[in-house]
């Protein structure tokens, strides 16, 4: 899934916003959370499609519990007829849903000892939608971070409501700009917002992540 639009609106958009993470890039953000707020014991990616949060997180978090909610993908149909094994268990999934984020089994939820991470590149049309649901089951000690476009930060609407709400603790700005297509970037800003709960307003810690290496398209 992806916050991508396309490029001047000259093709339809991929159904359900599909739109894929670059792995490289998801990897990147995996670490960077990590380095930022360290370890888990559950990590949850909502409309993980085919599962680069998943596998990026299976890659850095070894020994946490990996949930990916997935509700349209093929990534998240069994391989075989009454089967239980998907793509996205190959991908590193201890448990694959294939539901709707919104529609997601609390009976999932860790025990209250237990940090959270929700991680995800939200559908474009859903993002808000999806922050605000993670943030509202988050608790305290857990955290959220999504990759989103940069445009979402400057919304005067969301800059009184979801932002003065839930006031973000990391905002990292990516370089170079991401392709979600397979070709060139569509010449928008991306971001990775986190929030750390309690959110508490005092501000965020801003920075750039330069997540690919130079000379590698």
């Amino acid at each position: 899934m992806s916050a991508t639009n396309t490029k001047g609106g000259d093709r339809p958009r991929n159904a359900n916003d599909a739109y894929e993470t670059d792995p490289r890039l998801a990897l990147a953000i995996a670490r960077q959370v990590r380095a930022a707020f360290g370890e888990f014991d559950l990590v949850v990616e909502p409309s993980a499609g085919g599962g680069a949060f998943v596998r990026a997180a299976r890659q850095t978090w070894r020994y946490s519990r990996i949930v990916a909610i997935e509700p349209f993908g093929a990534h998240a149909r069994p391989h075989v007829v009454g089967g239980v094994a998907t793509p996205l268990h190959d991908a590193g999934a201890d448990g694959v849903l294939r539901t709707r984020w919104e529609d997601y089994v609390e009976a999932w939820e860790p025990p209250a000892e237990q940090r959270r991470l929700t991680l995800a590149n939200p559908p474009f049309a859903l993002g808000e939608a999806h922050i605000r649901l993670a943030l509202e089951r988050s608790r305290v000690g857990d955290v959220v971070a999504m990759l989103l476009r940069g445009s979402m930060l400057a919304s005067a609407a969301r800059v009184r409501g979801l932002w003065r709400a839930w006031p973000p603790s990391h905002v990292w700005n990516l370089a170079p700009r991401p392709s979600f297509t397979g070709g060139g970037s569509d010449s928008a800003e991306y971001v990775v917002v986190a929030w750390s709960l309690p959110c508490t307003g005092a501000g965020y810690v801003g920075g750039w992540l330069d997540w690919r290496p130079v000379g590698i398209a």
